[in-house]
């Protein structure tokens, strides 16, 4: 039998690859076939991926994979970025030197990744970084909501954004790299010197850098939309 999760983890693998993309209409009955698995274990996978955001129930249609308007990604955006800053804040009050070590070589990953085509690393050091961030808040509330929005986060990058930058340059790319990689070292540095003032701010910029991004990515597709 194989474990219940191993059908959450498929799944969600699948979405995140693009393998399913965003707007699709789950079956469990198709994935049960699909996997070879039984129909319980995914029923429970789907319903955990409920919970994370990345499925959504509409009426008449059953489960699909979320997709973001502009107005959901400001919401969740906006709701990102004082919980971030507190959990920046908080690192710094709370987190052993074991654990500001870890931000510093995860900084550093992402650093390594910045000129590379290797997009699911360099967003893996990424996620890894603010969550690191989170769980050396100490603080249990703060780590159960972000975890679940750095989730949504991440599927939205993956789905939207990852795609466009497959057509970028290599210069392109290293340019945007390198926005995302100063922005992460002024939390890095803050953090490392437990400036709690400084990381707050700085993981609050970081935020709105990220919306900006996305923002762009939507205006330039609503142009493409009438360009034809």
């Amino acid at each position: 039998m194989i474990p219940k999760r191993d059908a959450y983890v498929r799944i969600r693998d699948m979405i995140f690859r693009n393998e399913i993309s965003p707007g699709t209409h789950l079956v469990e009955r198709r994935l049960a076939e699909q996997l070879d698995m039984s129909r319980v274990p995914i029923r429970e996978a789907l319903q955990r991926l409920v919970l994370e955001g990345l499925l959504v129930y509409v009426p008449g249609k059953g489960l699909v994979t979320r997709t973001y308007d502009e107005h959901e990604l400001l919401d969740l955006y906006h709701y990102r970025e004082p919980l971030e800053g507190m959990a920046a804040r908080l690192f710094c009050q709370r987190a052993d030197d074991a654990e500001v070590r870890l931000v510093e070589e995860l900084f550093a990953g992402m650093r390594r990744q910045v000129g590379a085509r290797r997009f699911e690393v360099f967003h893996r050091y990424d996620f890894e970084f603010h969550l690191s961030i989170v769980r050396g808040s100490r603080n249990n509330r703060l780590i159960a909501e972000l975890t679940d929005v750095y989730q949504e986060c991440h599927y939205v990058t993956r789905t939207r954004f990852t795609p466009r930058t497959y057509e970028m340059s290599k210069t392109q790319l290293a340019e945007l790299r390198s926005g995302v990689l100063a922005e992460h070292l002024a939390i890095c540095e803050a953090v490392s010197r437990r400036d709690g003032d400084a990381a707050e701010e700085a993981a609050r910029a970081s935020a709105r850098e990220g919306l900006r991004r996305f923002m762009q990515l939507f205006a330039g597709e609503r142009l493409e939309a009438i360009d034809g």
